[in-house]
């Protein structure tokens, strides 16, 4: 890796700052960069100064200048850098406001004498109002503004406004080069297929992804009814379930010719794979909106009942018989996922239980601090959960000790998703984010635009699948670069599925939309 992409994942894993931070109006951020934190540690100022002192030759400055805090360590470790070039440069540091006593100086060190050329440095460029303040003052100072220097560029209003000025800009990242935000000109041709009656979107909650099994697609519907249809989208049949109003918002799966889903009349369906037909019915609660998991004839799913009631529950597969049932202490939307003999399961409670697949003996607990929605998910040494407090945490799947956690948004609601060495999650911070299964260490962020909801899959082209709530379909290299993007104009709450040939997802007004290999990403 060459320094100056060292440089950027250290940037990505220091400074940005997903799910904190306030404007100045109050508003949360769903990310922002603290430049100061990454400049005032480690040999971090010393490489950004490598990088950027050997790009500023042609500037032809005279001094170096720095407004309000973050430029100022920027400012003095360029002139540190110059010296040891052989090259001495006078330092100016630039307050918001005059000092109140003293000298009452805005514009600390060497006066800045008629036509010295002064290069300004900032730790980044946003709105340009910084630039603006610091451009003003030098110039009532008598001095000439060379060029502007800075680590990121938002290429927003800022850069503009120098470029308005004829003030040339020197930056060693942008916003997308970062992964924070989408490149131009990337574009995914449409859909190889959509249909149009699928969800209607009355209730916000995630909904049902697909599940592929042989030669068809399986999906749910808010309006009530489970979705078989063949790989070109011809609908092969439809069940029907008792609730109407908000259908089922589970994920099928299916095991030896099977389809097993819940729905929120709380019934457990039970349905043969290739006719539809109804094979076993069970009702262990009130509402069923976890996606069930099957595994060697043994079938696992949450339930919720009452007043904040949920459990998870054992059945056999085959007969639908209830096996066992452990507490919750709140609805369990969480679809659970199995490590070793263990199956693990979170609830609103914020807790993550482990019970014995067999008998549903607890075997450990994992307190997080917010409701866990989404489901888990497990490499079968480890257990990784995305909470509603907008923290991953990655639990030892055998004592549920905590290997690491990494805060990735305000609120988490996907579900993680493993990929080679890395697990993949995001929230309101608008990208996907890669973290290191071995430590957390973030790896890379790949921009959707706006929130992630329902998770990503692997899928055709053997490339990663991600939706944005806005409505943005993204295919992302398992490097982390954006191949291309393509929107539906509608939000979309739900998780993509995915195969080797095609990708399938919905949005909430109904349509159900396929991706394949031919979608690959074209320049617009």
């Amino acid at each position: 890796m060459s320094s100056l992409n060292q440089l950027r994942l250290d940037l990505l894993r220091i400074a940005v700052k997903w799910g904190e931070g306030i404007s100045r109006t109050g508003s949360p951020y769903g990310w922002l960069i603290d430049s100061r934190e990454f400049l005032l540690q480690g040999d971090f100022l010393e490489r950004v100064c490598e990088e950027l002192g050997p790009r500023l030759d042609t500037y032809a400055y005279d001094s170096v200048a720095g407004y309000t805090l973050a430029a100022h360590p920027l400012a003095i470790g360029l002139a540190a850098w110059a010296a040891r070039q052989g090259r001495r440069l006078n330092v100016n540091l630039i307050r918001r406001e005059p000092k109140a006593d003293g000298l009452q100086r805005q514009i600390e060190g060497p006066p800045i004498q008629p036509g010295q050329r002064v290069l300004l440095v900032d730790d980044l460029i946003n709105s340009g109002s910084t630039q603006v303040s610091a451009v003003r003052l030098v110039r009532q100072a008598g001095g000439v503004v060379a060029g502007v220097a800075v680590i990121l560029d938002y290429e927003r209003g800022g850069s503009a406004w120098l470029g308005g000025q004829n003030i040339p800009v020197e930056r060693l990242f942008t916003l997308a080069e970062m992964g924070i935000q989408k490149p131009s000109g990337l574009s995914l041709p449409g859909p190889v297929w959509q249909r149009a009656d699928l969800n209607r979107g009355e209730y916000s909650a995630p909904k049902s992804s697909a599940c592929f099994y042989e030669d068809k697609i399986y999906i749910g519907s808010d309006q009530g009814f489970l979705l078989c249809c063949d790989r070109l989208g011809g609908e092969k049949w439809r069940f029907p379930v008792r609730d109407r109003q908000r259908g089922i918002h589970a994920t099928p799966c299916a095991w030896q010719g099977q389809i097993y889903f819940g729905a929120y009349d709380g019934y457990l369906y039970c349905l043969n794979a290739v006719s539809g037909q109804l094979v076993w019915e069970l009702r262990p609660g009130q509402w069923i909106g976890s996606s069930p998991l099957v595994d060697q004839g043994q079938l696992f799913v949450g339930i919720e009942f009452g007043q904040m009631g949920g459990s998870l529950i054992g059945v056999d597969a085959l007969e639908g018989r209830q096996l066992w049932e452990v507490s919750a202490g709140d609805y369990v939307h969480s679809g659970p996922c199995l490590a070793g003999s263990r199956v693990c399961f979170g609830a609103n409670d914020g807790i993550v239980r482990a019970v014995d697949r067999n008998s549903g003996d607890l075997q450990w607990k994992f307190y997080t601090q917010g409701p866990i929605k989404s489901d888990l998910v497990s490499d079968g040494k480890r257990v990784l959960v995305a909470s509603g407090d907008g923290v991953l945490y990655c639990l030892q799947a055998e004592d549920g000790s905590l290997l690491w956690k990494r805060r990735l948004s305000r609120q988490l609601y996907c579900r993680p998703l493993i990929v080679d060495d890395k697990v993949l999650a995001g929230g309101d911070g608008t990208c996907l984010i890669a973290c290191r299964l071995e430590d957390g260490q973030v790896q890379w962020a790949a921009p959707l635009g706006s929130s992630l909801v329902g998770g990503a899959c692997l899928g055709p082209g053997d490339h990663i699948w991600a939706t944005g709530l806005g409505g943005t379909v993204a295919c992302i290299s398992r490097e982390g670069s954006p191949l291309g993007y393509w929107e539906t104009d509608h939000p979309i709450r739900n998780r993509p599925s995915g195969d080797a040939q095609l990708c399938c997802l919905a949005d909430m007004v109904g349509n159900l939309y396929t991706f394949g290999c031919d979608n690959q990403s074209q320049r617009s």
